[in-house]
């Protein structure tokens, strides 16, 4: 009997555990047919955002350099912007490239396999957080109030930039 009454207990605390957490999962802001565009000194990074029926995406990414062939990625994403399916596993399980939910991220988190939120700061036209990326020296930005990815700055074996050229969602600028 003791037996049975533990077991109920433990059924009700994993239904509220489940509640609690669903009900604190920021869903991702894409609308269908949301693009972003990227820009380095040799290379342009262009994101399309497409919805799905049952709230779901697909995010494509393609890299366009000057001299060699366009490389193009796929994203599958859940509502919550977590990736189920990438044509490169290494992202499974991870936040979209994208974007990370903001408002559940506090400086010191680390998440993604080791990225940690570093501190807010001001970076070109937007108030940020700094994602420290633990694989490469690299510091990803990403705008406060919508948790879109505004750009990166690193260096791996010499200094570069990525910085948002356009988008057509919202992303709020300090200018």
């Amino acid at each position: 009997m003791k037996h049975c009454k533990y077991h109920i207990i433990l059924i009700i605390l994993s239904q509220l555990i489940f509640v609690y957490c669903s009900e604190n999962k920021e869903l991702a802001p894409f609308l269908d047919g949301d693009a972003f565009e990227y820009k380095s000194n040799n290379i342009r990074v262009l994101y399309k955002v497409h919805t799905h029926d049952d709230g779901t995406f697909k995010i494509t990414k393609t890299e366009k350099y000057r001299a060699l062939q366009d490389k193009i990625e796929e994203f599958f994403l859940n509502p919550y912007g977590i990736v189920y399916k990438s044509t490169l596993d290494k992202y499974k399980g991870n936040f979209s490239p994208l974007w990370i939910p903001i408002n559940t991220i506090n400086i010191g988190d680390t998440f993604n396999s080791g990225y940690s939120a570093e501190r807010k700061t001001r970076w070109k036209h937007w108030e940020v957080i700094v994602i420290k990326n633990p694989r490469v020296n690299e510091e990803r930005f990403y705008e406060v109030n919508t948790g879109y990815f505004v750009g990166l700055r690193g260096n791996v074996g010499r200094s570069y930039n990525l910085i948002l050229n356009y988008a057509n969602a919202d992303i709020p600028t300090i200018d």
